[in-house]
């Protein structure tokens, strides 16, 4: 059932439990398939693949991802999932919130399947929602069923690296399509040079570049302490010196879009530090 509202952006929800869908639409244009579990035939080859009982002693061979109209591509030979999703967030150009619940190694091997479906395959039986945008690009897999995890402590007083030095020591980020074409880059960009993106003028870049700060974040636990230990006055100056006019903007998305309650707490009382006008 899908019900349209004339003239306005609007939001598909879809839940797919074995043959079941069910759509709805709201504001703003975001349409987002929810995938409820694998098909009992993926169990079934997991189950009875011989890496299900014994993990291969040789390290597994680079996955193939390919991302191309909507369809994905994918050759996995016992590549553990929690390498092979960034892999795709890097091809597909979205990022994936939370945590997957099952930690095994992928074997897959499909050509051209909808990009939902082949999301489902890898994944496996965790449920996850996938959310496209305005543009019909897709943008966000949030993996659903795990908690959340508990916040970091922070740091203890002492001799530690500044939170510029450890931005200079990240590894290069995976970048979106547009991201990438802003910075004119390849899709991957060092950390340090997300300041660029935060000025643009265009607001989806800007927003893209928040998403790629936050997945350097959620991918290395002491650069997060160390960004969340920040008093909310080297907050502002930082973000200040990074979006200049767009600071703002910049911290909001962080306080809407962040996965852990210490960060979207963090933006909020930088927010509220920072000048008016």
């Amino acid at each position: 059932m899908i019900a349209a509202r004339t003239g306005q952006a609007h939001r598909v929800g879809m839940r797919f439990a074995t043959a079941s869908v069910l759509a709805s639409v709201t504001a703003p244009l975001l349409l987002t398939i929810s995938v409820a579990g694998a098909i009992a035939a993926d169990v079934v080859a997991f189950a009875t693949h011989p890496s299900s009982v014994a993990a291969p002693a040789e390290p597994a061979p680079a996955p193939f991802v390919r991302y191309r109209n909507g369809r994905l591509s994918v050759r996995a030979e016992g590549v553990p999932l929690a390498e092979l999703l960034p892999v795709l967030e890097a091809e597909i150009g979205v990022r994936f919130d939370g945590a997957a619940v099952d930690q095994r190694r992928v074997w897959k091997r499909f050509e051209d399947v909808p990009l939902a479906d082949g999301l489902r395959r890898v994944i496996g039986r965790q449920s996850f929602t996938l959310t496209y945008g305005e543009t019909g690009d897709p943008l966000r897999v949030e993996l659903l069923g795990a908690p959340e995890p508990p916040p970091i402590p922070r740091p203890a007083k002492g001799p530690a690296p500044s939170f510029t030095a450890l931005l200079l020591r990240e590894p290069p980020i995976p970048a979106s399509a547009r991201l990438a074409a802003a910075l004119g880059s390849a899709r991957t960009i060092p950390l340090i040079q997300l300041w660029r993106a935060f000025r643009v003028e265009d607001p989806a870049v800007r927003g893209d570049a928040v998403d790629a700060f936050l997945l350097a974040l959620r991918r290395n636990p002491t650069l997060r302490a160390t960004f969340v230990a920040l008093p909310e006055a080297s907050v502002v100056a930082f973000v200040h010196a990074w979006a200049g006019t767009h600071g703002g903007d910049v911290m909001r998305a962080i306080a809407a879009r962040a996965l852990h309650a210490d960060l979207r707490d963090l933006a909020r009382r930088a927010l509220d530090a920072m000048p008016v006008g």
